[in-house]
């Protein structure tokens, strides 16, 4: 074998191996950057999927029958996976923090002279619809058992009487005199259709009017809640 021939084959060999070479480079190269692009988002979701939602204010206004905030109320409001208790402030506002989603509230405590409100769903009594993050619930105000009754004390002009002791008496029960205000009246909460009979007392420089029901110089009847006495100034 020639010289020339030996030196073709050497070179020949030569450019094989750096073909071989590149060719297991360029592989390893392309493997790397693969396991990069999977590391940086192995899922394949484009990073930005699979977040849990994030919480959400609910905002609750109780108010009473003419749109006056009520404070004191105790709610609770829950996306019945956990349960927050809140209290209404002076305007009647109380909030609590819940992901977004189904939210009800539960009223458990109202200040005295209110009624709870009626259930609208289970144990609930208002519920959050259609993605809302505010609702109101009025509260009614308890019905009174007792009403007002007056005395007005007048002389013969018409002009308020003050200083006039009154007593009332009802169901064989006769409370304290009390004295007329400025306006000439004495007030008492009795229960509705209470039959009242009326004494005078410390009548300095007037005249007692005649009686009409015995000792009593007036009497307010059943159904009625007020009566006027007329006294005479000497």
């Amino acid at each position: 074998m020639t010289f020339k021939k030996i030196l073709s084959l050497v070179l020949a060999c030569c450019m094989i191996f750096a073909v071989l070479s590149l060719t297991s480079c360029g592989d390893k190269s392309g493997n790397e950057n693969k396991n990069d692009d999977e590391n940086n988002n192995p899922a394949g979701n484009g990073g930005g999927e699979g977040t849990e939602n994030e919480d959400k204010t609910y905002t609750v206004t109780v108010v009473d029958g003419e749109g006056n905030p009520i404070e004191g109320v105790k709610l609770v409001i829950t996306d019945e996976k956990t349960y927050p208790t809140a209290t209404t402030g002076e305007n009647g506002k109380a909030s609590v923090s819940l992901p977004e989603g189904n939210v009800s509230v539960m009223v458990t405590s109202v200040p005295d002279g209110y009624l709870k409100p009626e259930k609208v769903s289970g144990i609930y009594h208002a519920v959050f619809t259609n993605g809302k993050a505010e609702l109101t619930i009025t509260l009614e105000k308890e019905a009174s058992n007792t009403v007002t009754y007056t005395v007005k004390v007048v002389d013969q002009n018409g002009d308020a009487v003050v200083g006039i002791d009154v007593q009332i008496c009802y169901d064989g029960i006769c409370a304290k005199a009390v004295g007329t205000n400025e306006d000439g009246e004495i007030k008492s909460e009795l229960a509705p259709n209470t039959v009242v009979d009326v004494k005078l007392y410390n009548l300095e420089g007037y005249t007692l009017p005649d009686p009409v029901n015995g000792d009593y110089h007036a009497v307010i009847s059943e159904g009625e809640t007020e009566v006027t006495v007329q006294i005479t100034k000497n």
